[in-house]
């Protein structure tokens, strides 16, 4: 399913917010696009990531490095421990990535 996709319900009609949330809820995102819906809510660290989308870190993390090869997702410049009590980067949407998110859930 591509990000254009996810918005559009029948003839090209724009779905209602809660029909499109539920709908993100099936799994046919993406992780990267998962990873960026998750990031517009609240920056995150991967661990954070990966508890709340309930993935694997090798998932997380080498989705989410593609979203900041991409220029979709860069470092906050703040850190957060992590379950294991480690620092680690924080990650947030740059411009670019909060147009592409913000286009799919308009």
């Amino acid at each position: 399913m591509s990000w254009s996709d996810v918005t559009k319900h029948g003839a090209g009609k724009v779905m209602q917010p809660t029909s499109r949330w539920a709908r993100m809820s099936v799994d046919t995102m993406s992780i990267q696009e998962k990873i960026m819906c998750e990031l517009k809510i609240t920056p995150a660290t991967d661990d954070e990531l990966e508890q709340r989308l309930e993935m694997r870190h090798q998932s997380v993390s080498s989705c989410r490095r593609g979203c900041v090869k991409k220029e979709w997702v860069q470092p906050s410049g703040e850190t957060r421990p992590t379950r294991s009590g480690r620092s680690a980067n924080v990650w947030e949407l740059t411009a670019t990535g909060l147009a592409k998110v913000d286009r799919i859930l308009a």
